[in-house]
Protein backbone atom coordinates (compact mmCIF):
# COMPACT_ATOMS: atom_id res chain seq x y z
CA UNK A 1 0.00 0.00 0.00
CA UNK A 2 1.31 3.49 -0.77
CA UNK A 3 1.63 5.88 1.85
CA UNK A 4 1.25 9.58 0.91
CA UNK A 5 3.24 11.46 3.04
CA UNK A 6 1.31 15.05 4.00
CA UNK A 7 3.13 18.21 2.97
CA UNK A 8 3.82 20.65 5.98
CA UNK A 9 2.85 24.01 4.86
CA UNK A 10 5.23 26.82 5.46
CA UNK A 11 5.41 30.63 5.44
CA UNK A 12 2.16 33.31 6.02
CA UNK A 13 -0.48 33.61 4.34
CA UNK A 14 -1.11 37.19 2.58
CA UNK A 15 -4.04 37.42 5.35
CA UNK A 16 -1.84 36.91 8.16
CA UNK A 17 0.99 38.76 7.10
CA UNK A 18 -1.00 41.72 6.79
CA UNK A 19 -2.50 41.29 9.97
CA UNK A 20 1.17 41.61 11.23
CA UNK A 21 1.92 44.33 9.68
CA UNK A 22 -1.37 46.19 11.26
CA UNK A 23 -0.54 44.92 14.53
CA UNK A 24 3.03 46.73 14.58
CA UNK A 25 2.02 49.76 12.85
CA UNK A 26 -0.76 50.20 15.68
CA UNK A 27 1.63 49.54 18.36
CA UNK A 28 4.72 51.99 16.64
CA UNK A 29 1.77 54.26 16.54
CA UNK A 30 0.94 53.59 20.28
CA UNK A 31 4.55 54.08 21.02
CA UNK A 32 5.58 57.31 18.87
CA UNK A 33 3.80 59.28 21.41
CA UNK A 34 5.40 58.21 24.02
CA UNK A 35 8.65 58.34 22.83
CA UNK A 36 7.85 61.81 21.79
CA UNK A 37 6.99 62.97 25.33
CA UNK A 38 9.58 61.87 27.27
CA UNK A 39 11.90 63.48 24.85
CA UNK A 40 10.01 66.90 25.34
CA UNK A 41 10.44 65.69 29.38
CA UNK A 42 13.51 65.57 29.23
CA UNK A 43 14.55 68.96 26.91
CA UNK A 44 11.85 70.67 29.51
CA UNK A 45 13.74 69.57 32.79
CA UNK A 46 17.49 70.48 30.93
CA UNK A 47 15.55 74.02 29.94
CA UNK A 48 14.76 74.10 33.70
CA UNK A 49 18.14 73.23 34.52
CA UNK A 50 19.56 76.23 32.46
CA UNK A 51 17.54 78.49 34.33
CA UNK A 52 18.66 77.44 37.58
CA UNK A 53 22.15 78.01 36.78
CA UNK A 54 21.32 81.79 35.05
CA UNK A 55 19.17 82.24 38.73
CA UNK A 56 22.30 81.10 40.87
CA UNK A 57 24.11 83.18 38.35
CA UNK A 58 22.42 86.14 39.35
CA UNK A 59 22.07 85.72 42.81
CA UNK A 60 25.61 84.98 43.00
CA UNK A 61 26.05 88.41 41.08
CA UNK A 62 24.31 89.82 43.90
CA UNK A 63 26.33 88.67 47.12
CA UNK A 64 29.17 89.43 45.21
CA UNK A 65 28.54 92.90 43.96
CA UNK A 66 25.41 94.10 46.63
CA UNK A 67 23.32 94.10 43.43
CA UNK A 68 21.35 92.56 40.95
CA UNK A 69 23.11 93.38 37.13
CA UNK A 70 21.85 95.92 35.22
CA UNK A 71 19.41 94.71 32.66
CA UNK A 72 20.15 96.42 29.91
CA UNK A 73 23.44 98.96 30.24
CA UNK A 74 22.60 102.50 27.97
CA UNK A 75 24.74 103.47 26.81
CA UNK A 76 27.00 100.90 26.11
CA UNK A 77 24.46 98.40 25.34
CA UNK A 78 25.94 95.71 27.71
CA UNK A 79 23.13 92.89 28.80
CA UNK A 80 22.69 91.59 32.24
CA UNK A 81 23.72 88.09 30.51
CA UNK A 82 27.40 89.44 29.89
CA UNK A 83 27.64 90.54 33.78
CA UNK A 84 26.90 87.20 35.08
CA UNK A 85 29.72 84.84 32.77
CA UNK A 86 32.18 85.04 35.55
CA UNK A 87 29.08 83.36 38.07
CA UNK A 88 29.06 80.94 35.42
CA UNK A 89 31.95 79.41 35.16
CA UNK A 90 33.34 81.89 31.83
CA UNK A 91 35.56 83.91 33.52
CA UNK A 92 38.05 83.37 30.89
CA UNK A 93 35.03 84.58 28.18
CA UNK A 94 34.39 87.50 30.74
CA UNK A 95 37.96 88.54 30.85
CA UNK A 96 38.13 88.92 27.00
CA UNK A 97 35.46 91.63 26.94
CA UNK A 98 35.85 95.35 26.57
CA UNK A 99 33.20 96.91 28.25
CA UNK A 100 32.28 100.14 27.15
CA UNK A 101 33.46 99.54 23.49
CA UNK A 102 31.37 98.77 20.51
CA UNK A 103 30.43 94.88 20.33
CA UNK A 104 30.34 94.73 16.29
CA UNK A 105 34.07 94.15 16.38
CA UNK A 106 37.16 92.59 17.85
CA UNK A 107 36.65 90.37 20.83
CA UNK A 108 32.96 91.88 21.73
CA UNK A 109 31.65 90.76 18.52
CA UNK A 110 33.28 87.23 18.93
CA UNK A 111 31.77 86.40 21.60
CA UNK A 112 28.62 86.89 20.72
CA UNK A 113 29.29 83.84 18.07
CA UNK A 114 30.49 81.78 21.12
CA UNK A 115 27.19 79.16 21.80
CA UNK A 116 26.33 79.41 25.37
CA UNK A 117 23.95 76.14 25.64
CA UNK A 118 22.41 78.09 29.02
CA UNK A 119 20.97 80.97 27.11
CA UNK A 120 19.24 78.02 24.67
CA UNK A 121 16.11 76.10 25.52
CA UNK A 122 16.88 72.57 23.69
CA UNK A 123 13.34 72.50 22.94
CA UNK A 124 13.11 75.75 20.63
CA UNK A 125 13.92 74.79 16.95
CA UNK A 126 16.57 77.95 16.68
CA UNK A 127 18.24 78.92 13.37
CA UNK A 128 21.83 79.00 12.76
CA UNK A 129 23.64 81.82 13.93
CA UNK A 130 23.61 84.95 11.53
CA UNK A 131 24.81 88.51 10.68
CA UNK A 132 22.52 90.39 12.30
CA UNK A 133 22.82 94.92 12.82
CA UNK A 134 26.58 94.72 12.39
CA UNK A 135 27.00 91.24 14.44
CA UNK A 136 28.25 88.39 12.53
CA UNK A 137 27.64 84.94 13.59
CA UNK A 138 25.83 85.73 16.18
CA UNK A 139 24.41 83.35 18.47
CA UNK A 140 20.46 83.35 19.59
CA UNK A 141 19.18 83.54 23.42
CA UNK A 142 15.47 82.26 24.12
CA UNK A 143 15.86 83.56 28.03
CA UNK A 144 14.66 86.97 29.04
CA UNK A 145 14.88 89.01 32.09
CA UNK A 146 11.93 89.83 33.97
CA UNK A 147 11.61 94.17 33.34
CA UNK A 148 7.94 95.12 34.10
CA UNK A 149 4.05 94.61 34.35
CA UNK A 150 3.56 98.02 33.84
CA UNK A 151 3.82 98.20 29.73
CA UNK A 152 4.28 96.59 27.06
CA UNK A 153 5.12 98.98 24.51
CA UNK A 154 9.16 99.43 22.83
CA UNK A 155 8.16 102.09 20.87
CA UNK A 156 6.12 105.25 20.50
CA UNK A 157 5.26 107.32 23.37
CA UNK A 158 4.16 107.19 27.26
CA UNK A 159 6.26 104.10 29.17
CA UNK A 160 8.16 101.78 27.05
CA UNK A 161 9.86 98.72 28.10
CA UNK A 162 13.52 100.43 27.63
CA UNK A 163 12.76 102.93 30.34
CA UNK A 164 14.35 103.43 33.12
CA UNK A 165 12.58 102.75 36.63
CA UNK A 166 10.37 99.98 36.08
CA UNK A 167 8.90 97.81 38.50
CA UNK A 168 10.71 94.42 37.45
CA UNK A 169 14.28 93.57 38.69
CA UNK A 170 16.44 93.64 35.57
CA UNK A 171 15.59 96.41 33.38
CA UNK A 172 17.54 99.70 31.49
CA UNK A 173 20.42 100.76 34.31
CA UNK A 174 18.49 98.85 36.83
CA UNK A 175 20.46 98.58 40.17
CA UNK A 176 17.93 96.45 42.34
CA UNK A 177 18.78 94.34 45.48
CA UNK A 178 17.28 91.94 47.47
CA UNK A 179 15.83 94.55 49.76
CA UNK A 180 14.17 96.40 47.16
CA UNK A 181 12.18 93.30 46.30
CA UNK A 182 9.45 93.95 49.03
CA UNK A 183 6.54 91.15 47.98
CA UNK A 184 9.37 88.43 48.48
CA UNK A 185 12.02 86.95 46.14
CA UNK A 186 10.08 83.84 46.04
CA UNK A 187 6.70 85.67 44.62
CA UNK A 188 9.17 87.84 41.66
CA UNK A 189 9.46 86.90 38.51
CA UNK A 190 13.80 86.60 37.59
CA UNK A 191 14.21 85.64 34.04
CA UNK A 192 11.35 83.41 31.68
CA UNK A 193 11.67 81.97 28.26
CA UNK A 194 11.31 83.79 25.03
CA UNK A 195 10.71 82.76 21.54
CA UNK A 196 13.57 83.51 18.92
CA UNK A 197 11.93 83.93 15.31
CA UNK A 198 13.81 86.15 12.86
CA UNK A 199 11.01 85.17 10.36
CA UNK A 200 8.37 87.28 12.53
CA UNK A 201 8.98 90.69 11.45
CA UNK A 202 6.22 93.82 11.59
CA UNK A 203 6.56 97.66 11.96
CA UNK A 204 6.76 99.45 15.08
CA UNK A 205 5.12 102.29 16.23
CA UNK A 206 7.81 104.84 15.11
CA UNK A 207 7.62 103.10 11.82
CA UNK A 208 11.21 100.77 11.85
CA UNK A 209 11.06 97.28 10.63
CA UNK A 210 11.47 94.85 13.62
CA UNK A 211 11.78 91.27 13.70
CA UNK A 212 11.41 88.60 17.19
CA UNK A 213 15.58 88.41 17.81
CA UNK A 214 16.62 88.28 21.55
CA UNK A 215 20.32 88.06 21.79
CA UNK A 216 23.26 87.69 24.61
CA UNK A 217 26.18 90.14 26.27
CA UNK A 218 25.57 93.13 23.78
CA UNK A 219 24.15 94.59 21.33
CA UNK A 220 25.23 97.51 18.86
CA UNK A 221 24.08 101.32 17.57
CA UNK A 222 22.66 100.11 14.92
CA UNK A 223 19.51 100.15 16.25
CA UNK A 224 16.05 101.90 16.13
CA UNK A 225 16.14 103.22 19.74
CA UNK A 226 17.16 101.23 22.24
CA UNK A 227 15.22 97.68 21.32
CA UNK A 228 15.92 96.57 24.86
CA UNK A 229 13.94 93.50 24.23
CA UNK A 230 17.11 92.08 22.66
CA UNK A 231 17.73 90.77 26.52
CA UNK A 232 14.55 92.01 28.32
CA UNK A 233 10.62 91.16 28.63
CA UNK A 234 7.56 92.48 29.78
CA UNK A 235 4.89 90.35 31.81
CA UNK A 236 2.07 92.22 31.04
CA UNK A 237 2.71 90.91 27.23
CA UNK A 238 0.71 87.96 27.23
CA UNK A 239 2.09 84.79 27.19
CA UNK A 240 3.31 82.92 23.59
CA UNK A 241 2.22 86.17 22.17
CA UNK A 242 4.34 85.44 19.14
CA UNK A 243 3.03 82.53 18.15
CA UNK A 244 -0.69 84.21 17.56
CA UNK A 245 0.19 84.85 13.55
CA UNK A 246 -2.78 86.89 13.19
CA UNK A 247 -1.43 89.52 15.28
CA UNK A 248 0.12 92.50 14.24
CA UNK A 249 1.83 94.24 17.36
CA UNK A 250 5.73 93.90 17.12
CA UNK A 251 6.09 95.34 20.31
CA UNK A 252 4.08 92.87 22.36
CA UNK A 253 5.72 89.89 20.21
CA UNK A 254 9.03 90.95 21.04
CA UNK A 255 8.83 91.15 25.00
CA UNK A 256 6.63 88.31 25.55
CA UNK A 257 7.46 85.60 27.76
CA UNK A 258 6.61 82.31 25.51
CA UNK A 259 8.25 78.95 24.53
CA UNK A 260 8.09 75.49 22.46
CA UNK A 261 7.15 73.76 25.64
CA UNK A 262 3.44 72.58 24.90
CA UNK A 263 1.25 75.07 27.21
CA UNK A 264 3.32 75.76 29.19
CA UNK A 265 6.53 78.86 29.80
CA UNK A 266 9.41 78.05 32.39
CA UNK A 267 10.89 81.29 34.73
CA UNK A 268 13.17 81.51 37.21
CA UNK A 269 12.34 83.93 40.47
CA UNK A 270 14.52 85.96 42.26
CA UNK A 271 15.28 83.62 45.02
CA UNK A 272 16.74 81.30 42.50
CA UNK A 273 13.72 78.40 42.29
CA UNK A 274 12.54 77.66 39.44
CA UNK A 275 8.04 77.18 38.15
CA UNK A 276 6.50 76.15 35.30
CA UNK A 277 3.63 77.87 34.18
CA UNK A 278 0.40 77.76 32.07
CA UNK A 279 0.55 80.40 28.95
CA UNK A 280 -3.09 80.39 30.00
CA UNK A 281 -2.38 81.42 33.09
CA UNK A 282 -4.42 84.56 34.94
CA UNK A 283 -3.07 87.89 33.43
CA UNK A 284 -3.34 89.83 36.09
CA UNK A 285 -1.30 87.53 38.35
CA UNK A 286 1.26 87.16 36.18
CA UNK A 287 1.92 90.97 36.13
CA UNK A 288 1.97 90.51 39.39
CA UNK A 289 4.75 88.23 39.88
CA UNK A 290 6.71 90.78 37.55
CA UNK A 291 6.20 93.55 40.16
CA UNK A 292 9.00 93.71 42.78
CA UNK A 293 6.92 96.20 45.12
CA UNK A 294 2.93 96.21 45.08
CA UNK A 295 3.38 99.69 46.48
CA UNK A 296 5.61 100.98 42.89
Amino acid sequence: MRVHARRIRSGWTLIELLVVIAVIAILIGLLFPAVQSAREAARRTSCLNNLKQIGLALTNHHDTQGRFPSGFEWPDRTMWTARILPYIEQVALYDTLEFGQPWDSGPNMAACGILMPWMQCPSHPLQPPVWFEGIDNRQAATYLGSATGMTKRESGPGLRAGDPYLDGVLFNNSRIRFRDITDGTSNTLLVGEAIFDLDVRGTDFEGHSQAVDHWYFGSTDQLNGINASECIGSALARLNFTKRHMETDIDEKELCFGSFHPGVVQFVFADGHVKTLADTMDQPLLQRLATRSSSD
